[in-house]
Order: structure tokens, then C-alpha cells, then sequence
């Protein structure tokens, strides 16, 4: 078993690899904030994809997107060795955490009806955006999804409708 599965499964997270259609499920907000022993899971996950992009931690975070793209383009093309479930996992704290340092976006546990899993999600402040980068990153690796992570950052930095509902984007 991966070092990475069970403490998310402890924090009852199950599967990166669930693909959940937001637009036909109800979900809410199970916790505001999450725990410390999650935010220090989520930063040991940050930092070792810090390693893996060979990158140290900074504030230039376009940056940080471009060399972790890099590295999706090149999985997603060639393929890995590497668990895909565990990458994900380490792609999307990186991702979530610049979120949370870049537009003050905070942790999340969102929740499903009629699912038994929970995601973890940035979601900004006024809570009319949200972002699930497990689930994320997973499809992109899988092929599932088109990359284009960079744009969702990017977006975000656009001023908002404030019309806007809350909605998951990934």
C-alpha cells in the first residue's frame, strides 16, 4: 500500500480517481477549515512535488505552473512508471496550496450527496469558487480532462462575475 492512500483515507478522502459530475449532485461544505494533521499531509504532498519539478518553493508561482506542466505534458505523452494516484495527489496540493497563497483561497471538505467519498477543495474566499485538484490532476494524468490548469489559475486572477453561484471548476 502507498504511503498516500491510507492517510486519505483516514481523512475519509477514498479515491483520487472518483469523477464526480458537480452539475447533477448537490454537495456541501462539511468543514469550514480543515484539520492540522491534513494541512501537514497536504504540505508534505506540496513539497515533494516541489522536488519532483526540481523546483524550490516560491512566490513565483507562474513559474511553478509552467514547470509542473512541463511534467504533466511529458506524462500524459510518454506515460510513467510512477503511481498515477499518488501524482495526482502531490500535483494537486501544489496546486491547491497556490491557490490558498496566491488568491487567499482556504481548505476545504466538500461533500456529495448520495456519495460516500469527500473531496478536499480550495475554495476562495466568497465562496463562489471552488476547486477539487485531487480529483483534478487525476483525470488530466489519466487523459481524462484536457491540461489546462494554467488557464484555471489565470482565470481566477480576472475579476469574477459576482452574479456567480458557487461552482466546482476542474
Amino acid at each position: 500500500m502507498n504511503s498516500i492512500a491510507p492517510l486519505l483515507n483516514s481523512l475519509g478522502g477514498g479515491s483520487a480517481s472518483r469523477r464526480v459530475h458537480s452539475a447533477t449532485l448537490r454537495a456541501h461544505i462539511s468543514r469550514v477549515v480543515i484539520t492540522e494533521e491534513e494541512r501537514k499531509e497536504i504540505n508534505r504532498l506540496k513539497d515533494l512535488c516541489y522536488n519532483r519539478i526540481e523546483i524550490k518553493e516560491s512566490n513565483n508561482y507562474e513559474e511553478t505552473l509552467e514547470k509542473l506542466d512541463l511534467l504533466v505534458d511529458e506524462i500524459r505523452e510518454n506515460g510513467t512508471d510512477k503511481d498515477i494516484e499518488e501524482l495526482a495527489y502531490e500535483f494537486g496540493a501544489l496546486y491547491g496550496d497556490i491557490f490558498v497563497k496566491s488568491y487567499g483561497w482556504e481548505w476545504y471538505v466538500l461533500e456529495y450527496e448520495n456519495l460516500e467519498d469527500i473531496f478536499f477543495t480550495v475554495v476562495s474566499r466568497d465562496l463562489t469558487e471552488g476547486k477539487q485538484p485531487f480529483n483534478y490532476f487525476y483525470q488530466i494524468l489519466n487523459n481524462n480532462h484536457s491540461n489546462n490548469f494554467i488557464l484555471g489559475y489565470n482565470m481566477v486572477r480576472k475579476h469574477n462575475p459576482k452574479s456567480w453561484k458557487f461552482m466546482i471548476i476542474h
